[in-house]
């Protein structure tokens, strides 16, 4: 079984979405309110639509970190340096996410590079991986993710090397 909808009003409190249809089969065109997070939104519309069971289908939202090169290139340095900022709406507005991914490599193998997700509104660590040696680009998990905030915070992608050598990060991708 499978629901899908469209969010109307994504910034909406409740959200409000629109175009339901449960298995293929339309079930309205009306706009419903129908709750505060994805949970939430599932539950009311089972509930709306007498639907036993849904299978969610996973979302995701990637960041690209854009330069003249398509990569962010660090500085070769042994502390953590920034190399991008991007938004994140909260889980309150977009849930928690269960992975996130990065595309990464480093210029020569010289000694491992590192690569972590910092809110810095909290100041906290929300993803880090650690050791990286491939010298080609490869999708890495960034491991166990904790400290995610409720609401807006901004984020930031950190690099650092202790071997001198350049760290080049292309996008990343969150899971939920």
């Amino acid at each position: 079984m499978s629901l899908s909808y469209k969010i109307v009003d994504i910034d909406a409190n409740p959200i409000i979405v629109t175009e339901i249809f449960h298995n293929g089969i339309k079930q309205t065109d009306e706009e419903f309110t129908a709750g505060t997070d994805s949970n939430s939104i599932h539950e009311s519309l089972l509930t709306t639509f007498g639907i036993e069971k849904i299978d969610v289908i996973p979302k995701s939202i990637s960041v690209l970190i854009t330069t003249t090169t398509s990569y962010s290139k660090s500085f070769k340095l042994a502390t953590y340096e920034s190399v991008g900022h991007f938004i994140f709406s909260g889980s309150n507005k977009v849930g928690i996410p269960k992975k996130i991914k990065a595309t990464v490599f480093i210029e020569k193998i010289s000694s491992p590079a590192n690569i972590r997700i910092r809110d810095i509104t909290n100041s906290n660590t929300i993803a880090e991986k650690t050791n990286i040696t491939n010298t080609l680009e490869e999708i890495i998990d960034l491991g166990n993710i904790s400290n995610i905030p409720t609401g807006e915070a901004i984020f930031e992608i950190q690099t650092n090397t202790t071997g001198g050598k350049f760290v080049y990060i292309s996008s990343l991708l969150f899971e939920f």
